[in-house]
Protein backbone atom coordinates (compact mmCIF):
# COMPACT_ATOMS: atom_id res chain seq x y z
CA UNK A 1 0.00 0.00 0.00
CA UNK A 2 1.09 3.51 -0.66
CA UNK A 3 -0.37 6.84 -1.62
CA UNK A 4 0.87 10.05 -3.05
CA UNK A 5 -0.47 13.52 -3.65
CA UNK A 6 -1.49 14.48 -7.15
CA UNK A 7 -2.79 17.65 -8.72
CA UNK A 8 -5.27 17.54 -11.58
CA UNK A 9 -7.36 20.34 -13.07
CA UNK A 10 -6.09 22.75 -10.40
CA UNK A 11 -7.36 20.49 -7.57
CA UNK A 12 -5.38 18.45 -5.06
CA UNK A 13 -6.01 14.73 -4.95
CA UNK A 14 -4.55 11.53 -3.55
CA UNK A 15 -3.64 8.45 -5.55
CA UNK A 16 -3.72 5.24 -3.49
CA UNK A 17 -2.03 2.07 -4.74
CA UNK A 18 -3.06 -1.35 -3.43
CA UNK A 19 -1.20 -4.31 -4.85
CA UNK A 20 0.34 -7.70 -4.44
CA UNK A 21 2.46 -10.07 -6.46
CA UNK A 22 -0.37 -10.61 -8.99
CA UNK A 23 -2.32 -7.38 -9.10
CA UNK A 24 -2.21 -3.66 -8.63
CA UNK A 25 -5.05 -1.19 -8.21
CA UNK A 26 -4.81 2.59 -8.31
CA UNK A 27 -7.60 4.82 -6.98
CA UNK A 28 -7.66 8.59 -6.96
CA UNK A 29 -9.70 10.53 -4.44
CA UNK A 30 -9.72 13.60 -2.24
CA UNK A 31 -8.67 12.10 1.08
CA UNK A 32 -5.61 10.42 2.55
CA UNK A 33 -7.52 9.21 5.61
CA UNK A 34 -8.01 5.79 7.16
CA UNK A 35 -11.72 6.15 6.35
CA UNK A 36 -10.85 6.49 2.68
CA UNK A 37 -8.44 3.55 2.79
CA UNK A 38 -10.99 1.29 4.51
CA UNK A 39 -13.62 2.38 1.96
CA UNK A 40 -11.29 1.21 -0.80
CA UNK A 41 -10.70 -2.12 0.95
CA UNK A 42 -14.40 -2.94 1.09
CA UNK A 43 -14.37 -3.33 -2.69
CA UNK A 44 -17.33 -1.15 -3.65
CA UNK A 45 -19.72 -2.42 -0.97
CA UNK A 46 -21.59 0.37 0.81
CA UNK A 47 -22.58 -1.44 4.04
CA UNK A 48 -21.51 -0.53 7.56
CA UNK A 49 -21.30 -3.55 9.86
CA UNK A 50 -20.74 -4.06 13.57
CA UNK A 51 -19.51 -7.62 14.11
CA UNK A 52 -16.83 -9.39 16.16
CA UNK A 53 -14.08 -8.05 13.88
CA UNK A 54 -15.36 -4.49 14.33
CA UNK A 55 -15.65 -4.87 18.12
CA UNK A 56 -12.12 -6.33 18.30
CA UNK A 57 -10.81 -3.42 16.21
CA UNK A 58 -12.59 -0.95 18.53
CA UNK A 59 -10.78 -2.44 21.50
CA UNK A 60 -7.49 -2.29 19.58
CA UNK A 61 -8.13 1.38 18.74
CA UNK A 62 -8.96 2.01 22.42
CA UNK A 63 -12.49 3.26 21.80
CA UNK A 64 -14.23 4.08 25.09
CA UNK A 65 -15.60 0.85 26.66
CA UNK A 66 -19.00 2.54 27.12
CA UNK A 67 -19.26 3.13 23.34
CA UNK A 68 -18.16 -0.44 22.61
CA UNK A 69 -20.79 -1.77 25.02
CA UNK A 70 -23.47 0.39 23.40
CA UNK A 71 -22.67 -0.88 19.92
CA UNK A 72 -22.31 -4.51 21.06
CA UNK A 73 -25.61 -4.50 22.98
CA UNK A 74 -27.90 -3.93 19.99
CA UNK A 75 -29.24 -6.57 17.67
CA UNK A 76 -29.08 -4.32 14.64
CA UNK A 77 -25.60 -4.76 13.18
CA UNK A 78 -25.80 -4.17 9.41
CA UNK A 79 -26.58 -0.86 7.75
CA UNK A 80 -26.98 -0.61 3.96
CA UNK A 81 -25.94 3.02 3.56
CA UNK A 82 -24.19 5.94 5.20
CA UNK A 83 -27.56 7.51 6.03
CA UNK A 84 -28.77 4.30 7.73
CA UNK A 85 -25.51 4.19 9.70
CA UNK A 86 -25.84 7.81 10.87
CA UNK A 87 -29.50 7.24 11.72
CA UNK A 88 -28.41 4.32 13.91
CA UNK A 89 -25.84 6.48 15.70
CA UNK A 90 -28.50 9.10 16.38
CA UNK A 91 -30.90 6.44 17.72
CA UNK A 92 -28.12 5.27 20.07
CA UNK A 93 -27.94 8.90 21.26
CA UNK A 94 -24.27 9.16 20.39
CA UNK A 95 -22.91 12.64 19.87
CA UNK A 96 -22.91 12.75 16.06
CA UNK A 97 -21.29 16.20 16.24
CA UNK A 98 -18.22 14.67 17.88
CA UNK A 99 -16.27 14.26 14.63
CA UNK A 100 -13.47 12.21 16.21
CA UNK A 101 -15.93 9.74 17.75
CA UNK A 102 -17.99 9.37 14.57
CA UNK A 103 -14.84 8.91 12.47
CA UNK A 104 -13.48 6.27 14.85
CA UNK A 105 -16.62 4.15 15.03
CA UNK A 106 -17.26 4.56 11.30
CA UNK A 107 -13.76 3.25 10.62
CA UNK A 108 -14.45 0.14 12.68
CA UNK A 109 -17.80 -0.40 10.95
CA UNK A 110 -15.98 -0.29 7.60
CA UNK A 111 -13.45 -2.83 8.92
CA UNK A 112 -16.43 -4.93 10.02
CA UNK A 113 -17.71 -4.84 6.43
CA UNK A 114 -14.30 -5.81 5.01
CA UNK A 115 -14.15 -8.82 7.34
CA UNK A 116 -17.85 -9.68 6.76
CA UNK A 117 -17.09 -10.03 3.05
CA UNK A 118 -14.23 -12.38 3.86
CA UNK A 119 -11.71 -9.88 2.53
CA UNK A 120 -8.19 -9.44 3.89
CA UNK A 121 -8.24 -12.81 5.75
CA UNK A 122 -4.60 -13.38 6.67
CA UNK A 123 -3.39 -10.62 4.34
CA UNK A 124 -0.84 -8.28 5.86
CA UNK A 125 -0.91 -4.62 4.87
CA UNK A 126 2.66 -3.60 4.15
CA UNK A 127 3.25 0.14 4.06
CA UNK A 128 5.51 3.01 5.09
CA UNK A 129 3.71 3.21 8.48
CA UNK A 130 1.50 6.10 7.42
CA UNK A 131 -1.42 6.41 9.85
CA UNK A 132 -4.12 5.68 7.30
CA UNK A 133 -2.68 2.20 6.71
CA UNK A 134 -2.53 1.18 10.38
CA UNK A 135 -5.24 -1.45 10.48
CA UNK A 136 -5.12 -5.00 11.89
CA UNK A 137 -2.42 -7.14 10.23
CA UNK A 138 -0.10 -4.24 9.43
CA UNK A 139 3.67 -4.34 8.91
CA UNK A 140 6.37 -1.96 7.74
CA UNK A 141 7.87 -2.45 4.30
CA UNK A 142 11.50 -3.57 4.35
CA UNK A 143 12.72 -0.13 3.28
CA UNK A 144 11.10 1.50 6.32
CA UNK A 145 11.59 -1.33 8.84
Amino acid sequence: MDDTGARHARRDGINTQIGGSRFSVFRTGRSKSRLNFLSLLRAGCKDYIINDAALHYMRHRKVTPKIIAQLAAHLETSFPSQMAWYDYLVRLRLDVFDRALVREITEVSLWGEVRHQGLMGNTVVVSDDAGQFRIPNHALCWVHA
